[in-house]
């Protein structure tokens, strides 16, 4: 069941991945591999609220999950909870090495509250990563562009987007 909702995810049939991924479940409800998969379904479908209280239930069997606190952040700040982005972040944040992804995330989150000198320097930080993949670093220039133009620093905001453009 797991393998078929991940299959049906992958090709963009999210229902159908729903269905397999709640059958799934109810038959095993603790399967921690199905629980991350169940939450990015969720979110997929516009359905971020459902999918933070399914990373809350997988919080709760496995706490510090990093993958489930990446999903939950993402789903916060999809629901315009950028304060309950940042809280679920910070674990994340405070490691040695933090992920492009998780700074990217960071950086929505900060600008959701308003502290956009911060949001840029981690989406700036994200972007240079060496280990970010082309998608991520484009995502995050897009990020700096978007946080720049908000506080009028506007050739900066153009360099975000001619970088995050650049073949």
């Amino acid at each position: 069941l797991l393998l078929l909702a991940a299959i049906h995810y992958q090709t963009g049939n999210l229902t159908a991945g729903l269905g397999h991924v709640e059958q799934c479940l109810s038959v095993a409800p603790k399967y921690m591999p199905a629980i991350p998969l169940h939450a990015r379904i969720l979110h997929g479908m516009g359905r971020s609220a459902e999918a933070v209280a399914a990373c809350d239930a997988g919080l709760a069997l496995q706490p510090g999950d990093p993958a489930l606190m990446m999903q939950k952040a993402e789903a916060q700040a999809q629901c315009h909870d950028s304060a309950g982005a940042w809280q679920t972040l910070q674990p994340l944040l405070l490691q040695q090495t933090v992920s492009p992804s998780a700074a990217g995330l960071a950086a929505r989150a900060l600008h959701g509250l308003g502290r956009h000198e911060e949001a840029i320097e981690w989406a700036q930080r994200a972007a240079h990563d060496p280990t970010s993949s082309a998608e991520i670093s484009r995502i995050n220039w897009m990020q700096v562009a978007k946080v720049c133009d908000r506080v009028g620093r506007f050739d900066d905001a153009v360099a975000g987007c001619l970088k995050a453009h650049a073949p």
